[in-house]
């Protein structure tokens, strides 16, 4: 990969440990992806669930948090993720406690680096939302397809590892949704009945997750009246995200980069697949046999943020 002179005295240790860390790990994934240098990012989205990040993880982050401050200086705006423990409300809600030591732990260790306990999944309303065409390294996943999608920003879906080195280098490799080419839609749907209620938006991002299932896949959506919430556009990205690992979507004369189908798609839009009202009747009948009595509802978190 190429690189200014600012990554090569980081990677030469002048910048300090953690990021000469931090640059070595990030050069292995751009040379994976065949990207030819950095992109500058300001802001980071690192996960703070023990589960998910596990003893391996936490034991980096012990030896990260170990280093003299100059060496584990972070160089964006790093937040956290949700926390897989509510500490005070632990035994109110039965929280196993052997969870809460190894979580307070990983805690501790991310504040210590400089990482703001913000614990929100959806951030991009709550912490800082980012700017038209402006790269981020949000783990996310709801909140990058978002910030791709609704805000015009540029993310991939960054693992806890490449989020954490991100936040030492200020940089992530430029490769997928950071370059133009990645981000023109690939397959087109037209709904024949705007979708009505704010769960009709979930069950049309299923639809389209479920049909396309490829995070390099972006579908262009058409038919869309009026202006859609943010909970609604939320509530297809996320679903999208789901059910089919995508990345990114536009909605023609709604999301920044579709105002109609030219600048949605890179020449003719492909053949259209139709989407009407009784797709989205026959996904919400999936989910339950006719007669079932409902005894429990379950609000799944870190999704409930929505």
């Amino acid at each position: 990969m190429r690189l200014d002179d600012f990554e090569k005295a980081m990677l030469a240790g002048e910048m300090g440990v953690a990021a000469r860390w931090a640059l070595e790990g990030q050069m292995r994934v751009g040379e994976f992806f065949d990207a030819e240098d950095f992109v500058e990012v300001r802001q980071t989205h690192i996960s703070a669930d023990m589960e998910a990040v596990g003893e391996a993880g936490l034991a980096l982050l012990d030896r990260l948090a170990r280093l003299a401050p100059l060496d584990r200086r972070v160089r964006t705006l790093a937040v956290t993720e949700q926390a897989g423990v509510d500490h005070e409300a632990l035994r109110r809600l039965g929280h196993d406690l052997a969870m809460f030591e190894p979580q307070a732990r990983l805690l501790e260790h991310l504040e210590r680096l400089g990482v703001v306990p913000a614990h929100g999944y959806v951030n991009f309303h709550s912490i800082m939302p980012p700017a038209f065409g402006e790269s981020t390294a949000f783990g996310s996943t709801p909140v990058c397809i978002f910030a791709n999608s609704v805000q015009g920003a540029r993310c991939n879906f960054e693992g806890g590892p490449a989020a954490l080195a991100a936040a030492f280098t200020g940089r992530v490799p430029r490769y997928g949704f950071h370059l133009d080419r990645c981000r023109r839609g690939s397959h087109f749907f037209v709904v024949e009945e705007p979708p009505g209620a704010s769960a009709d938006w979930s069950i049309l991002g299923a639809l389209i997750g479920e049909r396309l299932g490829s995070y390099w896949r972006v579908p262009v959506i058409e038919g869309v009246d009026g202006r859609p919430s943010t909970v609604e556009l939320n509530n297809l990205g996320a679903a999208m995200a789901t059910f089919g690992s995508l990345a990114m979507f536009h909605v023609i004369g709604v999301t920044p980069e579709a105002r109609d189908r030219a600048s949605a798609f890179e020449g003719p839009a492909p053949e259209p697949v139709l989407v009407g009202r009784a797709d989205i009747d026959a996904k919400y009948a999936s989910y339950g046999g006719r007669g079932d009595r409902l005894d429990v509802v379950v609000f799944g978190a870190p999704q409930l943020h929505y």
